[in-house]
């Protein structure tokens, strides 16, 4: 009776993954763009257009590089749709440490996310055993890191970090940016350009459509699929041919993570620590600091390099490639940790008028009931007052102001109807899961740099 009920399962999942079908249609390399065309059943209910990446503004031929090398891009982004279907998809050629690597992201993400359906398959007909050292350019970019650079805090905190290192500075169209608005990329890339020549830094630009392939209305297609399984995998994936192309072993991603709260995400150290292609990993670089700290940290390094202090550009809602100065998740939020690092934040790029934030500030908190990140994202600051408010010495109105948010009583605002339901003990387990991967992480960049 067990043998034909085991039997009756391996039938159920030949049935299941009889059908094998190809993933890619094709693909057009030049020396600096790809373009995939993925399987026609894959785009009719998943895409809307070919996936396309191009690189401006570095010597780069990607045409020297393995097939294994030019998907990753493609395959980063539709992997996590991939395994939530009930079929077997298969490629030409993948990279061996990716193949291995997929193997532990699959697993986070049932761990993540264990309601869903984790039963598609990808396959590779051979794999490759690929290596940035084999790079022309390896031996100088040996002890190099590439940073994906929007010119916000946690970039910049990266960059200034390790301001002792090499580095390449990659910005990305295609992400805030969308890849039609011309104008606004044109902004964004100046800014971003002036940081890097104020810092005598290499900036080279990547322009891919990746936000725009989706067919969101498809519900395994959902955005929210983008923010909470593909945002870290996706962002890295395009340094990826740059990095072998270079022979650069890591890319820094800008975490805005912390062990306070180590919730399922899609740019996790869970996810992206354990991403290996070709030799090359990412890294949560920082990810031990709040956004608060890394400000402070920010003005610490300016200040011990006898450094101009950079201009931020940290909004996802202005459409013009600057501060709104608006926003509560990005921009206000900035100012304020500004003010409380003792800091005018005019001169970070920001304009506007104190009074106008403090009355917009506290209209916010005092609208609607707050969801449980914002509650989260201002505890930190909270905490960043009690430690440096006997250091500073603020204006009347600045000092005025810090204390009123320094008392402000988060719980009474909170949506706890909407908080996130964890146990303590998952709580626990995450958070051990979250501070041993990142202490692995800086395990391998510290050795790889001694």
């Amino acid at each position: 009776m067990i043998k034909k009920f085991f039997s009756f399962l391996l039938f159920c999942n030949f049935l299941l993954h009889a059908e094998e079908l190809n993933l890619i249609e094709s693909i057009k390399v030049s020396k600096d763009a790809i373009i995939i065309k993925p399987n026609k059943e894959l785009s009719k209910l998943f895409f809307i257009e070919d996936f396309m990446l191009q690189y401006d503004d570095v010597a780069i031929d990607l045409t020297k590089l393995d097939y294994s090398i030019l998907i990753v891009p493609f395959l980063l982004h539709v992997v996590p749709i991939i395994w939530q279907q009930d079929k077997t998809y298969i490629i030409e050629r993948m990279d061996q440490d990716l193949y291995e690597s997929l193997g532990k992201i699959k697993k986070v993400f049932r761990l993540f996310y264990p309601s869903r359906n984790w039963n598609g398959i990808l396959k590779a007909k051979n794999l490759i055993k690929n290596s940035y050292t084999q790079a022309q350019e390896f031996n100088e970019n040996r002890n190099a890191v590439i940073i994906p650079f929007s010119g916000g805090v946690d970039s910049i905190y990266n960059s200034l970090a390790t301001i002792d290192k090499k580095q390449y500075l990659v910005t990305i169209c295609g992400g805030d940016v969308p890849i039609a608005r011309h104008d606004q990329w044109v902004q964004v890339k100046n800014h971003c350009r002036s940081y890097a020549q104020e810092y005598h830094l290499p900036l080279a630009c990547v322009r891919s459509n990746f936000a725009g392939i989706y067919n969101w209305q498809q519900t395994i297609n959902h955005p929210a699929i983008w923010t909470y399984m593909t945002q870290g995998l996706g962002y890295t994936s395009l340094m990826i041919p740059f990095m072998v192309a270079k022979g650069i072993p890591f890319c820094l991603i800008g975490s805005a993570s912390v062990v306070d709260c180590p919730w399922p995400y899609g740019s996790h150290p869970l996810i992206e620590h354990n991403l290996k292609i070709a030799g090359c990993y990412s890294f949560h670089f920082g990810a031990e600091l709040t956004r608060s700290e890394k400000i402070g940290k920010i003005l610490e390094i300016c200040k011990e390099h006898s450094l101009k202090k950079p201009k931020l550009r940290v909004c996802w809602k202005s459409d013009i490639g600057s501060n709104c100065c608006e926003c509560f998740s990005k921009c206000i939020v900035t100012m304020v940790c500004l003010l409380v690092e003792g800091e005018d934040y005019e001169d970070f790029g920001f304009s506007l008028p104190l009074d106008e934030m403090a009355a917009r500030l506290k209209n916010y908190f005092l609208e609607k009931p707050l969801d449980e990140e914002t509650v989260w994202k201002w505890r930190f600051v909270q905490r960043r007052i009690k430690n440096l408010k006997n250091t500073k010495n603020y204006k009347p109105e600045i000092a005025a102001f810090i204390n009123w948010l320094e008392d402000l009583d988060l719980d009474k605002l909170s949506d706890k109807s909407k908080a996130p339901k964890f146990s303590s003990r998952l709580h626990s387990i995450f958070s051990s899961l979250w501070s041993d991967s990142l202490e692995i992480a800086r395990m391998r960049f510290n050795n790889h740099f001694a």
